[in-house]
């Protein structure tokens, strides 16, 4: 509902009759009963205003998830069955059989010394002669029975000593338990590490980084956490890095560049978040890098267009955002970044498969993710704060992206640029933040760009902020009925000049409206005098209605879809009249109040 008010002035001769003045809430100047030669007397007009307006919001259903492939470096036969929508593959070095795995048919484990003396050596390098003891493994049995199976000539605790450990040089086992110890440090002349087995647990330790001998290591389908050691960049003659199918966390240590002879990284289904470390793309005979199925977050470095030996880069199923720099969409690698927030700015231009057939950019903003957001925005004031970012607010974007018909949420990551079309000026540049906001006069209309992808429409979206008011806009300040004489008869005096109250109504869904006038009092003289029925409203058919401080309905309307504004007018024998009874009328100025009601309801 909302409401304005007009002052009404009535000014009145003895001889001559007044005039009624109707400000804003509707002024009445009220005919001046003046007696000659005296002059008309008028009063300032008053003016009031209110309103309001409610709108609503709208929901979208969740998004689907959706599946990927992650592609090893190394291929080998696959072992086990995933969800995916491809095959993982497994580096070779994983195949490698070893005949004499633990199994059924392995000889039991020895029997050990587990009584040492308080002299033990506990240094990391320990003499030759020193005896090994369980518990420099952790008391790991599969360790412990492994060494036994390549050293059976020695029993653990009594007779093996660590120059002993020398001879071995290869692992590789599968369908374990246990955990991986700190003790592996003292197999120095190791070479090949493969496990397999989700009764691994605990993390990889950090003293692996001391087997300068190493040059793979294979560890899939087990159940180690924790983090990468930065101890693996001390490991300058590894070939193969392959850790998969694992619930390693944490960040790509960037150290890992110091592993200078590394030729494949193979880090897959794992939980690896942060940002891909730029470092990777100096070594210099890295060919393969494989990342897919983590939690990278972050851009592309620019830098893996330029890497020495790169040959396949695997980044598909992360949460990596950002534009792919140009440099590498470009260049002759194999990559796959499928089922990533990613954009580019030539992307109707990419060529989006490998030459292989296999997608480049499936599930990403360059082939069909596309940006999205409310279209309308409804507002009830001229003047509106914008929180674009903010879910809690009448004025939230709700920035979204669609792939088809099913919402996704978009990364923390993303920066966003909202321009308003109107003026094209940045009302903001940057990261997501509910606390945002910027103040905009009437409707208007923006341009939203994320990650500053202006070549790309699957990056952009529109939202049109629109002032939603049904309101009393122009209206006189003043009804004027002129001056004129006492007469010994009722006279009936309508306004005199033509005037009109103009409705305003921006709502995105028009439904009926009533227009109402009330009169708070009495036509009233300076000296107390009153008009027994002063303000009436004269309806077309004739009939006379008195104002008073109830509402009486005066105009109703049905808009259609495009009525924005409509004028109100009545013809001549209809609309505010003053009527002045016989003998009521004195040589004075007469004022009153018209309150005008607009109501969105029929």
């Amino acid at each position: 509902m909302f409401k304005k008010r007009i002052s009404m002035l009535l000014v009145a001769l003895i001889l001559p009759f007044g005039m009624i003045s109707t400000p804003s809430a509707s002024t009445v100047d009220s005919p001046t009963i003046e007696e000659p030669p005296q002059d008309t007397i008028e009063t300032p007009d008053e003016t009031a205003e209110t309103g309001n307006e409610i709108v609503g919001t709208e929901e979208v259903p969740n998004p689907a998830p959706t599946e990927e492939t992650a592609e090893a470096a190394v291929p080998e036969e696959p072992t086990t069955e995933t969800e995916q929508e491809d095959t993982i593959l497994e580096p070779d070095a994983i195949t490698e059989k070893n005949e004499t795995e633990s199994s059924p048919t392995s000889p039991p484990a020895p029997k050990t010394n587990e009584s040492k003396p308080a002299t033990k050596n506990l240094k990391a390098s320990k003499p030759d002669a020193d005896i090994v003891y369980a518990s420099d493994f952790d008391n790991q049995q599969w360790l412990i029975n492994e060494i036994a199976r390549q050293i059976p000539s020695k029993t653990i605790g009594s007779t093996l000593t660590f120059g002993d450990l020398k001879q071995i040089t290869t692992i590789n086992l599968s369908n374990i338990n246990g955990s991986i110890p700190s003790g592996i440090e003292y197999l120095t002349e190791l070479s090949s590490l493969s496990l397999r087995g989700y009764g691994i647990t605990g993390s990889l330790p950090a003293s692996i980084g001391s087997l300068s001998k190493l040059t793979t290591i294979n560890i899939g389908e087990t159940s180690l956490s924790g983090q990468l050691p930065v101890s693996l960049g001390n490991l300058s003659n590894l070939t193969t890095l392959s850790l998969y199918d694992n619930l390693i966390t944490g960040e790509i240590p960037k150290e890992l560049a110091n592993a200078t002879n590394l030729k494949s990284i193979y880090l897959v289904e794992s939980q690896l978040s942060g940002e891909l470390p730029k470092e990777l793309a100096t070594l210099p005979q890295l060919e393969s890098l494989n990342l897919a199925f983590n939690e990278l977050s972050g851009a592309i470095p620019v830098e893996f267009a330029s890497a020495p030996s790169l040959e396949m880069f695997y980044l598909n199923s992360n949460k990596l955002t950002g534009i792919i720099p140009d440099a590498i969409t470009q260049s002759s690698l194999t990559f796959k970044f499928s089922n990533n927030q990613l954009s580019a700015n030539n992307a109707n231009s990419l060529t989006l498969t490998n030459t292989d057939g296999s997608a480049r950019y499936t599930n990403t903003f360059v082939t069909n993710y596309q940006l999205a957001s409310k279209t309308t925005i409804p507002t009830t004031t001229h003047s509106t704060v914008i929180k674009p970012f903010d879910s809690t607010s009448n004025s939230y974007f709700d920035l979204h992206y669609l792939n088809q018909s099913t919402r996704g949420t978009l990364q923390s990551a993303h920066t966003y640029k909202i321009i308003n079309q109107d003026t094209q000026e940045v009302m903001y540049d940057g990261p997501a933040n509910k606390d945002v906001s910027f103040t905009q006069s009437e409707s208007a209309d923006y341009f939203i760009i994320m990650d500053d992808a202006v070549g790309n429409s699957h990056n952009t979206t529109s939202v049109s902020v629109q002032v939603s008011i049904l309101e009393l806009g122009n209206m006189p300040d003043s009804i004027n009925f002129g001056t004129h004489k006492i007469t010994s008869t009722t006279q009936l005096y309508k306004p005199t000049e033509d005037w009109s109250i103009q409705v305003n109504d921006t709502r995105a869904t028009k439904t009926p409206w009533r227009l109402s006038v009330a009169t708070p009092s009495k036509m009233q003289s300076s000296s107390g005098h009153t008009l027994s029925e002063g303000l009436i409203y004269k309806a077309e058919n004739g009939t006379e209605t008195t104002l008073t401080n109830q509402y009486l309905d005066v105009y109703q309307y049905t808009p259609n879809s495009t009525d924005t504004q409509v004028n109100i007018t009545w013809p001549e024998n209809a609309g505010i009249f003053l009527k002045v009874k016989a003998g009521e009328g004195y040589a004075e100025s007469y004022s009153g109040e018209l309150d005008w009601t607009l109501t969105d309801a029929p």
